[in-house]
């Protein structure tokens, strides 16, 4: 099979990320991940199978985790993340912001568009630090956008 697209039970997933399996099971009971759609003989199966990009989501969580973030608060994350039409914590670029030892904000970065998960702006789309205007160099943004950009 491709190593890519290999799929693999909840003990590999913890094997691979290095989290407890019983951590793992709790998440996935509380929906924090979910299994693949697995395909047997052309039907759908009910067996719970992951992949590479399960590995990368946990490695994601467990960071997030270890910084502070609640289940509640990665939850919430999530839900604003799909509501732009992103697969959660597969792809784009983390940033947690920390006051103190504890998390007061979470924002990710993709394509272009940087948008806070946790924080004051929660689900709001914030406009880029600068963007390139011609040949005249950097132009500089420091506002928010209300509202959120299809």
């Amino acid at each position: 099979m491709n190593k890519r697209h290999e799929k693999f039970g909840l003990s590999e997933l913890a094997r691979r990320t290095g989290v407890p399996y019983v951590t793992l099971y709790d998440w996935l009971r509380k929906g924090v991940i979910k299994p693949e759609e697995h395909r047997d003989w052309g039907l759908i199966s009910k067996a719970r199978v992951f992949t590479d990009k399960t590995v990368r989501e946990v490695k994601i969580l467990r960071k997030l985790r270890k910084v502070g973030f609640s289940l509640q608060k990665i939850r919430e994350a999530s839900k604003i993340l799909k509501s732009y039409g992103h697969n959660p914590f597969s792809s784009g670029t983390f940033i947690a912001v920390t006051r103190k030892g504890k998390p007061i904000s979470l924002i990710k970065i993709k394509d272009g568009k940087v948008i806070e998960l946790v924080g004051k702006y929660k689900g709001e789309l914030l406009l880029p630090l600068w963007e390139i205007e011609g040949e005249n160099g950097l132009k500089e943004h420091n506002k928010i956008c209300e509202g959120k950009s299809k």
